[in-house]
Parts: structure tokens; C-alpha cells; sequence
């Protein structure tokens, strides 16, 4: 044990105690940090990617903190030992951690059966799923929460300085926390995987614990010896007990939620949708309010009114907002210039990234950070440091999870993202007003009224007169299109999107937007990324329906995952299945698709074989028990999070378990912007699984067509299906006359899919999900061939798959003559396509 001697006053010299101690707290947060992280991951593997889901967790998550926040709080007068409380509660929760992928096990089987039951009913699966992760969670959660009013309770009691004790445990914490997000982004995850990661958070967390049981047992001051918490007005106007502090905490931490929840549905449109990017505004939201505690933390037992401070902090919040509303508006525009470039450094890119956030974020979460400290200084009791502490915290998590819920569900679905931002701030400006018009007794009453009446007449303004962005500006995706945008270095991103009429913008799990060209074509922008039209994405959508149909022994029964336009779902229903399921993870996707594109995908609404479940795709693989002829899956590009779990083994293994005999998985896969090595590792992933797989390739999209039989295609069933008449017109409007131009598409067997993934190590999985932390890396340079040219190098040895049909030559030399005018319209170089006729028909 350490000992420490006392000086003359009989108090002890515990500098360097507290340094320990909050160090010990700034590693606690990293962890806490990368617990959450880990486990919404997890538990999105469950439950799914939906935002009802997702707030959830996050709901359960913060519930469990401030419930935490609660009983330490009740309890802290019995407490004679607070780290000694401290150190076990750090203890427990590593232990908690190192089981959780075993509890996980349990979570799934008994989500698997509320799901079969409740899938139906949204709002009672929505309970259970609450119940479920209360069950999972609120244990761990509740034990960080108890630890910051324990040792708030502990420092206090050997510092004058209430404020000062709160504002720096908050701060070092949540800076801990911010490490924690930048470091399970940026260098756990990526290097040694989820479990990993949450096995060395939960060793570190039994080391703060540890310690925490060797440091001394302090014995904690009264509040009546610590010093008073109020103190004289530096005006000479008698100043009342401030009141409402406490509501005011809760406000601030639903506005809080509102912010980080607007900033992130907004910022991605010019960031993109990967780990980095949602990680860059994390870390910089958690800076802003760890500096921000740290910084009023100084001073917080200095000033003689903390009350005025902290409405002060509460106003300037507000004005903030208003001002960085606007220029978010402006970041296309300024980040053409940035993604345009071929030779951007995926480094420069991030920097940049970290440099708008700060500027959009810092100011208000900094003012939200400094609210902490000044407010415990306002409230504290005769009950101590860690009472205020815990019941400041307590009111704060409770506002957070009404913010975080309405949020999602109800503002941003019904204001949009700008709106949302501008209606924080007029909140912030509300509650400065209250707060004025109520007073302290530090101003004169006409002050008090006449600057309330302002910031009221602002905050009424606001929502209405600061409205800048441009919809279709803000959906045009800069950070997948600027090239195209700025073809030639004169492109400006404001003409371009002028000649496109907005057909369609919606706001919830996703930004979702239909735009329409002077032509009449019409595309689906989901983040700013097409995700489809009726155009150019045709051969791709309405083949993922089709190709698999050739193989099929049955065709029965059909899933779509991710329905996108619908065009996929569409053409399958004009084929002879029984029933066609199409799964939607958002419903502004389907009402988009429903809406604006209908000329191809009618009957996905009216035909009464489809079905539409506004679910996410693996739930409904790994809950329900249904078995499919044809699978076919179809979300966005695998480097985006949310859509990165559905090119893993994991799930690869989910949508086998559900193939009937003879049925064929589909899994589209483009090559465009991605590094060879991260395709073929998917590839290789696919056919960890399936022993028989073949590829298909359309311009930048690939086919993976998979089964646990041989994969055949016989001449009798192309005939069936091309005799149909609305396949037959669908393949003639893309130019698609015969059965051996359908097959130029035909690219690898079996042999030709080892041969290219051979040579690649490991997998692509859910615990190691290395396509979605390192191919966003290779997004930012140029759109290599390389992919292509691999596949049409192995496609030379690669064998037809013919059953008991056609096999003679001339239909074979007529399938690969069919590429040429294909070849043209992708804009291949006439060279490469003279090479690839003369070595195929050499064969």
C-alpha cells in the first residue's frame, strides 16, 4: 500500500493520488468508449442495422448509465471508501466484457424467437428488443455510470472546489473516450479485430481496477468543511439560490443529441458512409465536450457566479449553431476541389475531414462541455459533490435519450437535418431566455427582459430565415462524384446539379433522394451515392433476378435483399415464382422505389406474390426460418458501414442455412473503386462457404452466383425464361437479342474463381471486417481496371456451365463475339477488346 504522510494541517498532499486517480478515469473512458462501440456492433449483427434498432441499444446504453449515475448517487453517503468501491466496479465490468461473446450467444436465440413471433408487429418487436437489451447491457452500463460520482464524491472531499473535482473527472473521461473512438477506428479494429479489441479493453479495465484498490483510502470532507459552494456576486446585487439548473442539464443533453445526430445525417453527405468518416465526428463531438468541462473546470471555483456562466454558455450554444449551420451548406462545394483530385492522399482526406468537423462541432460542444462543472458549482447541496454529480448526470443521460429518440424517429424524419441543427439552437436560445427572465438577482430586471426578449425573437427566426442548403447540392454525392462533376477542372457543382429536377428527398435511417435529368432518366441516390435507375444500372438490377434463375433447380420461392428501386424485385415477378420476398432496411428507400419507379417495378406493390419487410436482411435470414430457391443479395458498396456486414463469411454462412436443394445464393459485388485484393477476398469468402461457385460481369458490376450443387445451365430453361413476354422485351431494350448474347455475360467457373482468389489470406468476417476498414482507403484514387483485367485473364481457361443442353462451337464463338458491342458501350479500349476475342475464340 502506499503510503502518503500527512503535513502540518492534517490534510494530505494527494497530488500525485489525483493525478493517478484520473489517469485510471481517462483509461476508463477509452474503454467505455470502445465497449460501446463493440457492442452496438455486436448487437447490430442481432437486431439489425435499422434506426429503430440502433436507438435502442443506444437508448438501453445511455439508460444503463444514468440509472448507474443514480444509485451511486443514493448510495454515496454509506460509501467511506470510494475507490476502494471504484476499483471493484472497474473489476466487474472487464469481467462482464471478457463473457459477453457467450452472453451474445444467448442474445441471439432468444431474439430469434421474439422475432418469429413479433417481426409483424414493429412496435411490441421494438419492446422486446428493448427488454432483450436492457438485459444484455444495463448490468455493464450501470457500472460505468456509478464510478463518476464515486470519485466525484472522492476528489471533492480533499478539494475546495466541487466544480473543479466534476469538471475534470467529466473531462478526462470523455477525452478518454474520444482515444477510445479514434483508436478502435483507426488502429484496433483494423489490425486485430473486434474480439480482440474487447479483450484487451477488458484487461485494461481489471488493471484501473487494480490500482484503484492500492491506492489509500482517503477519508471524504463534508460539504460544510469543503467550503460553501455559493459564493458573492462579483456585482453588488444580492443574488438568489439559482433554480432549474437541473432541467436545463436534461435540455442541453437532448440538444446534444439532436446535434450529434444531425451533424452525422449531413456531414456523410460530403464524407461518405465509412467507418472513418462516422468515427472523425465522434472523436471531434467528444473533444469538444471533454476540453470544454476540462477548460471550465479552471475556473468554475473561482468565479463568484457560476450561475451566470453557465446560462452565458447556455446562449453562446445557441448562437453557435446558427452560425455553423450555414456553412455546412457550403462543404460541397468546397470539398469538390478536394475528391476530385486522382492523387489525394486517403491521409490528407481524413485531416480535412477532422479539420470541418472541429469547425462545424467544436464551439457548440465545447460551450455544452463547460455547462458541466459550472452547474454542479450552481447546485451542490449539503449532500456532497457526488450527490449534484450524480443527479446533474442523471437528468443529462434522461435528456440524451429523449433527444436520441426523437431525434431519429420523429425530427429529422419530419425536419430534415437543417432544420433540426437550427431548431437545437433556438432551443438553446429558449432555455438562455428562461433562464433570464427568471434571473439570479446579479442583473436588473430591464437587462433580464430586454436580452431575453432578443434571443427569444432569434430563436422563433431562426428555423425559418437561416435555411441555406441546397437539397440537390447536398445529395449530390461530391465524395463519389467529384471527378465526373469536374471533368476538365470546369465543372462547378451547383450548374451540374441544376440541370437534374428533385423528385424525392427524404430524411430518416437514410438520406434518400430521386433526381430526374433533362431526359427524363431517373437515378436513386441513398447518401449521395446512385444506388439505381431506370438507365444505365438495368442489365445490373434486372440480371440479379434473372441469372440466378438459370441455374435454380426450382423457382419457387425468391428473397431480394435490399430493394433499392425495385427493379430487381420487379423482374423477378415477371418469371413463374410462387413468391417473390423483397427486404428493405429503409422505408424512405421504399417509398422512393414505390413512388418514381413504377414503370419497371408495379407489380413489387400490387402483384399479390411479392411481399415487402421494411427489415434488415440478416435478422430475417438468422431469426426466421424460411428456406429460399434463389437468394439475392444487393445492398450498397461494401466499404460503407451499415452495409459492410453483408459481404462477410458470417453472413455468407446465414444466407446458406436458408438455401433449399439445389438453390442459388447471388451476390452483387462491384469492382469499381476497390483495390484487387479486397475483391478477391470477398471472393475467396464466398467460396469458404459454397463449393460451387460462378461470376457474371456487367461494365463495373460483378455477379457471384453460388450453390452447394453444381452449377448447370440448361438450354431448356433459357428458352422458358426468354419466351416470356416481358423478359424477352426487357433484355431487347437492353439490347439483348439472343441466348448467346445473354451468356457473353459469363465470365469464371468454379476453376477460374479459385485461380483469382488464390494467394489471398484470411477472410473477410464480422469479427475481422477488413473490407470495411481498409477499402475505403483506395475510394479516393483513381477507378483502376485492374479487377477487370484479372477477371477477363481467368475467364480465357473458364468453361461454360451447360447441363445436358447446347455445347456445340458456334454458340460458344457467338457468346464471346456478343461482348464487343457491349465493350463499346463500357468504354473499353478497342485494343483490349481485339485481345480478348483473339485469345477467347483461340480456345
Amino acid at each position: 500500500m502506499m503510503k502518503i504522510s500527512n503535513d502540518s494541517n492534517g490534510t494530505v498532499p494527494a497530488t500525485p493520488i489525483f493525478i493517478i486517480l484520473l489517469t485510471l478515469f481517462f483509461c476508463s473512458g477509452l474503454c467505455a468508449l470502445a465497449y460501446e462501440v463493440i457492442w452496438a456492433r455486436m448487437l447490430s449483427l442481432v437486431f439489425g442495422s435499422t434506426i429503430h434498432a440502433i436507438a435502442t441499444v443506444l437508448g438501453v446504453f445511455m439508460f444503463g448509465l444514468g440509472l448507474g449515475s443514480f444509485f451511486a448517487g443514493r448510495s454515496i453517503g454509506k460509501i467511506s471508501n470510494p475507490t476502494k468501491i471504484y476499483g471493484y466496479l472497474e473489476i466487474a465490468l472487464g469481467s462482464y466484457t471478457l463473457l459477453f461473446p457467450l452472453i451474445m450467444t444467448g442474445v441471439q436465440a432468444i431474439h430469434s424467437m421474439v422475432f418469429q413471433s413479433l417481426y409483424e408487429s414493429p412496435l411490441l418487436l421494438l419492446m422486446g428488443r428493448f427488454v432483450l437489451a436492457a438485459g444484455t447491457l444495463i448490468i455493464p452500463t450501470a457500472l460505468m455510470g456509478a464510478t463518476l460520482p464515486l470519485l466525484c464524491h472522492y476528489l471533492s472531499g480533499h478539494e475546495n472546489s466541487s466544480g473543479q473535482s466534476f469538471g475534470r473527472l467529466y473531462g478526462l473521461n470523455t477525452l478518454g473516450a474520444a482515444l477510445g473512438a479514434f483508436l478502435c477506428a483507426f488502429v484496433l479494429i483494423p489490425a486485430i479485430g473486434l474480439n480482440a479489441t474487447m479483450y484487451a479493453s477488458a484487461g485494461l479495465n481489471i488493471v484501473i481496477g487494480c490500482a484503484a484498490l492500492w491506492l489509500p483510502p482517503f477519508a471524504v470532507r463534508s460539504t460544510a468543511e469543503a467550503g460553501s459552494p455559493l459564493k458573492e456576486s462579483v456585482l453588488d446585487v444580492p443574488r438568489k439560490r439559482p433554480t432549474g439548473i437541473l432541467p436545463a442539464l436534461a435540455v442541453i443533453g437532448c440538444t446534444g443529441m439532436m446535434l450529434e445526430n444531425a451533424w452525422s445525417h449531413s456531414l456523410i453527405l460530403v464524407f461518405g458512409t465509412s467507418v472513418y468518416a462516422f468515427a472523425t465526428m465522434l472523436v471531434t463531438y467528444l473533444l469538444g465536450l471533454g476540453i470544454g468541462s476540462l477548460a471550465a473546470s479552471k475556473v468554475a471555483d473561482k468565479v463568484r457566479n457560476p450561475w451566470l456562466f453557465f446560462v452565458s454558455c447556455i446562449g453562446l450554444q445557441g448562437l453557435a449553431i446558427f452560425i455553423s449551420t450555414p456553412f455546412i451548406g457550403r462543404l460541397p462545394h468546397w470539398f469538390m476541389e478536394v475528391f476530385a483530385d486522382m492523387d489525394v492522399a486517403w491521409t490528407r482526406v481524413v485531416s480535412l475531414e477532422f479539420a470541418v468537423s472541429f469547425a462545424v462541432m467544436f464551439i457548440p460542444t465545447f460551450l455544452s462541455g463547460a455547462c458541466f462543472p459550472l452547474a454542479i458549482c450552481s447546485i451542490q447541496s449539503d449532500r456532497g459533490a457526488g450527490r449534484s454529480a450524480s443527479n446533474a448526470y442523471v437528468f443529462n443521460t434522461s435528456g440524451c435519450i429523449v433527444g436520441s429518440l426523437a431525434t431519429g424517429f420523429i425530427i429529422i424524419p419530419g425536419l430534415g437535418s437543417e432544420k433540426t441543427l437550427l431548431l437545437a439552437g433556438s432551443l438553446s436560445l429558449i432555455l438562455f431566455s428562461v433562464f433570464l427572465i427568471r434571473g439570479d438577482g446579479s442583473l436588473k430586471p430591464r437587462w433580464h427582459n430586454a436580452l431575453a426578449l432578443a434571443s427569444l425573437v432569434v430563436a422563433a427566426a431562426a428555423p425559418w430565415g437561416l435555411r441555406t442548403w441546397d437539397s440537390k447540392v447536398m445529395n449530390a454525392g461530391v465524395y463519389a462524384y467529384a471527378r465526373q462533376i469536374n471533368a476538365g477542372g470546369k465543372g462547378n457543382i451547383g450548374d451540374t446539379m441544376a440541370k437534374y429536377s428533385l423528385l424525392y428527398s427524404r430524411e430518416g435511417s437514410a438520406n434518400v433522394a430521386v433526381l430526374e435529368s433533362r431526359s427524363g432518366h431517373r437515378f436513386l441516390r441513398i447518401n449521395g451515392k446512385t444506388d439505381g435507375s431506370d438507365l444505365g444500372d438495368n442489365y445490373t438490377q434486372m440480371f440479379l433476378s434473372l441469372i440466378p434463375s438459370l441455374y435454380s433447380r426450382r423457382l419457387d420461392d425468391l428473397l431480394v435483399i435490399g430493394l433499392g428501386t425495385g427493379i430487381t424485385s420487379g423482374s423477378a415477378l415477371d418469371l413463374p415464382f410462387r413468391s417473390v420476398e423483397s427486404i428493405e432496411i429503409s422505408p424512405e428507400v421504399r417509398d422512393a422505389a414505390q413512388g418514381f419507379f413504377s414503370k419497371l417495378n408495379a407489380a413489387v406493390f400490387t402483384d399479390p406474390r411479392s411481399k415487402v419487410h421494411i427489415l434488415d436482411g440478416r435478422t430475417w435470414l438468422m431469426a426466421l426460418p424460411k428456406s429460399y430457391d434463389i437468394i439475392t443479395s444487393e445492398p450498397s458498396n461494401p466499404w460503407q458501414t451499415g452495409n459492410a456486414n453483408l459481404f462477410t463469411v458470417d453472413f455468407f454462412k446465414l444466407a446458406a442455412a436458408r438455401l433449399k436443394p439445389g438453390g442459388v445464393f447471388c451476390q452483387w459485388l462491384p469492382h469499381y473503386h476497390m483495390d484487387k485484393s479486397h475483391f478477391k477476398l470477398i471472393l475467396k469468402s464466398v467460396s469458404s462457404v459454397f463449393p460451387h461457385v460462378n461470376v457474371w460481369m456487367v461494365n463495373t458490376d460483378t455477379l457471384i452466383l453460388s450453390s452447394f450443387e453444381p452449377l448447370m445451365i440448361s438450354e431448356e430453361r433459357i428458352g422458358q425464361l426468354l419466351s416470356i413476354p416481358a423478359v424477352r422485351e426487357k433484355l431487347v431494350n437492353l439490347k439483348i437479342n439472343s441466348a448467346e448474347e445473354l451468356l457473353g455475360f459469363f465470365y469464371l467457373d468454379h476453376d477460374g474463381v479459385k485461380g483469382m482468389a488464390s494467394g489471398i489470406d484470411g477472410f473477410n468476417t464480422d469479427t475481422r471486417p477488413i473490407v470495411e476498414f481498409d477499402s475505403p482507403k483506395y475510394t479516393m484514387g483513381p477507378n483502376r481496371p485492374d479487377v477487370f483485367l484479372e477477371i477477363l485473364e481467368n475467364s480465357y481457361t473458364a468453361r461454360l456451365p451447360y447441363g445436358e443442353g447446347v455445347t456445340n462451337q458456334s454458340a460458344n464463338i457467338g457468346r464471346i463475339r456478343s461482348r464487343e458491342k457491349f465493350y463499346e458501350e463500357w468504354r473499353v479500349p478497342q485494343e483490349l477488346t481485339q485481345t480478348m476475342l483473339q485469345r477467347s475464340l483461340s480456345r
